[in-house]
């Protein structure tokens, strides 16, 4: 009889407590888990349960911060290498991380390197693990994941792609590592169904090519359910139950009705004709080359009406949601927000439409300052606010959002993905905005939280007449939501 294998990952009584401004937090709570050589371990449960967490303490992340104390055991081992990951020297742990481990992080833009065209981090990746022609290998595994035009991605800067592009190229760099344990944390929740499949897909095949181990985070229990062997759910830092993926079932939300809208109810926004376009990462300042993003569009939404935008990541989507708000120039085209073009106003300089306009982003992570606590934010907000929510309403508008002023006195990386994007949803609408701009706010949430959230849009639709423009891949999110719809190809 062949002896047992013994598992490349086991944890047993783990406890992780973080010390705050005013008092400890106990974040993991005797948790014990293993995941077998070469499975598929999925951790499952709703925003805030302490599924990131968790995957951060296994990737190696939290060990070297003195505000992180853990108890317990969480033990790595492989055929020729085996650590304690709360009792290693910082070198082991570098070891670990370098060579052992690699995580994918649900948000794309905070993983990579603003100034740098993304091709050339993917090389990075690849020079690391001693590869002689990087370009060309970038190239291939850009084509891998799912770029149909790898050249054009290669040279783009992340700002220049979609939410959805950004994450397949941090997927890309994860394959290009070769490491024997990937921790996928909300690995696809920023992107369409067609995408989702194609990273699930590639990660499922790199992970059998390498004989790798596999952890995925995720709120979404249908991909639990299709992906993983094995899960954990997990609730306020302990494991609630655990067993096979197979035996997790699932649930389906049905529209309620939308908006009764009369055809002489004004539009609050009007986009005609309108053309987008990004100079590409290489051309030179006398040659500039640009790559079209969006061409001849046009849209209507009414006041007091929920619009869903859809198609598949890299359509265009966010770039329409930035030329609303003045961010980047209008190629060709008009913007008309009640009644007045916009679409020639400084995307650099301050102007009314600043609070009327509000956003909310998929890559929560950058849209907070990470040296000020949540709480600052929040007052910083209430200063420059035009109309300023008593105390009353902002508690309301808190505990309606599932929120709790404790998590006020946390820095945004203590927050899992969840809070941070609820969060942001709280600092839009403290603003008071009579146009919404909601840029898949939805999709890092659990089933639950979403659907709290997608019902507080059409409350604020019905008593406030607030005008929201919903983007979106998520097609059972808009159907739920949404009076009418337009999708991009």
């Amino acid at each position: 009889m062949a002896p047992k294998i013994p598992p490349v990952l086991h944890a047993s009584s783990l406890n992780l407590w973080i010390e705050t401004k005013t008092g400890t937090y106990h974040a993991l709570r005797n948790i014990d888990l293993e995941l077998e050589r070469f499975g598929i371990l999925g951790i499952q449960g709703h925003s805030g349960a302490g599924k990131s967490i968790l995957s951060s303490s296994i990737a190696g992340l939290l060990q070297d911060d003195p505000i992180y104390r853990f108890e317990g055991t969480l033990d790595y081992r492989d055929e020729s290498f085996q650590i304690d990951l709360l009792k290693a020297e910082p070198k082991g742990l570098e070891l670990y991380r370098k060579a052992k481990s690699a995580i994918i992080f649900q948000d794309p833009y905070a993983s990579l390197n603003p100034n740098r065209i993304c091709g050339k981090q993917l090389e990075d990746v690849l020079i690391l693990q001693g590869h002689q022609k990087p370009k060309q290998r970038a190239l291939e595994i850009l084509n891998l994941v799912g770029f149909d035009t790898p050249r054009r991605v290669h040279q783009s800067y992340p700002h220049q792609l979609s939410g959805g592009e950004c994450q397949r190229i941090v997927v890309a760099c994860v394959l290009a590592s070769a490491a024997p344990l990937i921790i996928a944390d909300e690995p696809t929740s920023s992107l369409d169904s067609y995408s989702e499949g194609v990273v699930m897909e590639t990660l499922f095949k790199v992970k059998e090519s390498l004989s790798a181990s596999l952890i995925l985070v995720s709120h979404d229990v249908r991909l639990i359910k299709q992906w993983t062997q094995t899960y954990l759910l997990m609730e306020n830092g302990t494991i609630l139950s655990k067993g096979l993926s197979s035996n997790l079932s699932l649930q389906k939300r049905y529209r309620t009705p939308t908006a009764d809208i009369s055809t002489e109810t004004p539009n609050i926004l009007e986009i005609n004709h309108l053309s987008l376009r990004y100079p590409r990462g290489s051309s030179s300042v006398i040659h500039k080359k640009y790559h079209t993003v969006v061409e001849d569009f046009n849209l209507h939404l009414k006041r007091g009406q929920i619009l869903g935008l859809t198609g598949r990541s890299g359509t265009g989507k966010t770039s329409i949601a930035k030329a609303i708000l003045r961010t980047i120039p209008v190629y060709r085209g008009q913007i008309i927000f009640e009644g007045n073009d916009i679409s020639k106003l400084d995307i650099q300089g301050p102007h009314p439409l600043r609070q009327a306009i509000q956003l909310i982003m998929q890559d929560n992570y950058l849209n907070f300052n990470p040296a000020y606590r949540v709480g600052q934010m929040i007052d910083q907000i209430r200063k420059f606010s035009a109309r300023q929510l008593t105390d009353e309403q902002l508690s309301g508008l808190v505990h309606s959002l599932g929120l709790s002023f404790d998590l006020f006195d946390l820095y945004p990386h203590q927050l899992s993905g969840g809070q941070r994007q609820r969060l942001h949803v709280l600092r839009a609408l403290m603003m008071r905005p009579r146009l919404l701009i909601c840029d898949e706010c939805v999709a890092s949430l659990d089933d639950p939280v979403k659907y709290q959230i997608l019902d507080m849009l059409k409350l604020l639709r019905d008593t406030d007449k607030i005008s929201i423009l919903f983007i979106s891949h998520d097609q059972d999110s808009v159907d739920y939501l949404c009076d009418r719809q337009v999708r991009l190809d």
